[in-house]
């Protein structure tokens, strides 16, 4: 991790301390009468530099974490204030999605107390509709930037937690769907475990993860992070006062940035002046290559021969959420980490060609998704990265026969 002057004796004091509170060889209290002997506080990014250098990786460990423990150890010496914060500040927008969040934590523990009534516990499971767009911004926007300054280790544990919470939130909302006569008693002995996840999840984001962000991540990436915040979108609470500015950073990243970036590469095979590229197939404008991507009928995703994510279409009908902070970013930090072992097994199936394709159906409530992956390789052989490839197949599923004229959509 990428702190300056950070005291790694004092870190391997803090833990080791911790490490004997945990094992239940001394008390907590004795812990922290001992922590404050030596110290007069810890922050934050402390205890994120003891997680992603000093403990063993357990990809369960967030969910783990016992955080009143730690909260009891560090008492009087844990400082995870955010101060002065404006309320266009992407942090600010996580802490306002929180407060929506502790309030229909609030509302349930409140609906438990009194007659069950199903409709009312409805209300406030709609009121969750909208927050996998609070994940989606952490996992596309945050962790990214923590993940380059380091911070990859919590940032991947973390994630586990926020798939955790969305999959116990839609389970809980199933449970209340179902007629049968035993779903309620099942509904009302799993909601407090339930309502103790979702604040568990709040409370690690507010303690560790955002104080440690904004000790980490500089004004101006947290300034560029709005584009792709604006992007994703927000959970019941408003955007960024410059919404339209914001959208405009984001036209201006697929129609300039992006002209920047590759312009050496079309300097190669242009005389510089014309603009226009030879293809493999023809010769194009960097506008019109821009253009055939960016309305193509599918989501391509092109990770490169060192797993790293370097291109993805950025299409209006795009099925999963993209920004641009996953580009660079190496494509095992892009997926929840259930996933990441069947990833690591294709791409490595894919380098040594004893696979060259691989595919995968999904079929959801309102889609039916069809996922491919290519191996691909230079007119030599040499292994040169995946290419992603993904569709909705819905209204495919029912065509038979023939349609000689255009069906216009």
């Amino acid at each position: 991790m990428n702190i300056e002057n950070i005291d790694k004796e004092k870190m391997e004091f803090i833990f080791k301390v911790k490490n004997a509170v945990e094992a239940g060889k001394i008390s907590v209290f004795a812990g922290n009468l001992t922590l404050k002997d030596r110290y007069n506080s810890i922050k934050p990014y402390e205890f994120a530099y003891i997680e992603q250098n000093l403990k063993s990786f357990d990809e369960n460990q967030c969910k783990k974490e016992d955080l009143s423990l730690l909260l009891a150890l560090f008492d009087g010496m844990f400082d995870h204030s955010i101060l002065n914060l404006d309320k266009d500040h992407p942090i600010s927008k996580y802490l306002d999605e929180n407060k929506v969040i502790k309030n229909l934590i609030s509302r349930l523990r409140q609906l438990s107390k009194e007659k069950f009534i199903k409709n009312k516990y409805f209300e406030v499971f709609d009121g969750f509709c909208g927050y996998e767009k609070h994940m989606k911004r952490k996992q596309n926007q945050l962790y990214p930037i923590l993940e380059t300054k380091g911070f990859d280790r919590p940032t991947t544990t973390m994630w586990t937690l926020d798939d955790y919470v969305l999959n116990e939130t839609s389970k809980m909302r199933k449970i209340l769907e179902n007629e049968d006569q035993n779903s309620e008693k099942i509904f009302v002995d799993k909601l407090e475990s339930f309502c103790c996840d979702v604040e568990d999840l709040v409370n690690k984001e507010e303690i560790i993860l955002y104080p440690t962000s904004l000790k980490l991540i500089s004004d101006k990436e947290f300034e560029e992070m709005k584009a792709g915040d604006v992007e994703i979108g927000f959970f019941k609470i408003d955007g960024y006062k410059n919404d339209e500015l914001e959208k405009e950073n984001i036209k201006n990243f697929s129609d300039d940035d992006f002209k920047n970036e590759i312009l050496e590469v079309i300097n190669k095979y242009t005389d510089g002046s014309s603009g226009i590229l030879d293809v493999r197939n023809g010769k194009l404008t960097l506008d019109q290559i821009n253009l055939i991507f960016r309305n193509m009928p599918v989501d391509l995703t092109y990770v490169d021969e060192n797993d790293i994510v370097r291109f993805y279409t950025d299409t209006k009908e795009r099925i999963f959420t993209r920004s641009k902070n996953v580009i660079g970013r190496n494509v095992y930090n892009c997926h929840p980490r259930k996933s990441v072992p069947l990833v690591k097994e294709i791409i490595k199936n894919f380098r040594a060609k004893r696979q060259k394709e691989a595919e995968f159906w999904l079929e959801l409530p309102d889609k039916f998704l069809y996922m491919n992956y290519k191996a691909i390789y230079d007119d030599d052989g040499n292994y040169k990265g995946v290419l992603e490839m993904m569709t909705d197949i819905s209204k495919f599923k029912n065509m038979k026969g023939f349609r000689t004229r255009p069906n216009y959509i």
